[in-house]
């Protein structure tokens, strides 16, 4: 369950995205889920964010593909 500490018109909606390509099976970055949170976290400044969705996609080529992930919450001041 979430529960509102604030009014709704008190929290700002915030957006992180990042991803990975992945080669042939290779991987050479693979904190990117980590990197889109601590984003998220940058864009509510003094702030805290809750109610944290993620979605998570993948994009898929002839000998590669990409991973992406975008991260919504809310930010409270």
């Amino acid at each position: 369950d979430y529960r509102l500490i604030q009014p709704l018109r008190d929290y700002r909606r915030v957006q992180a995205r990042a991803d990975q390509t992945v080669f042939m099976g290779f991987v050479t970055q693979t904190e990117y889920v980590n990197a889109a949170y601590v984003a998220l976290e940058k864009t509510c400044p003094g702030g805290e964010v809750t109610g944290i969705q993620t979605r998570y996609s993948t994009s898929h080529g002839v000998l590669s593909w990409k991973n992406e992930v975008i991260m919504t919450g809310y930010c409270s001041k």
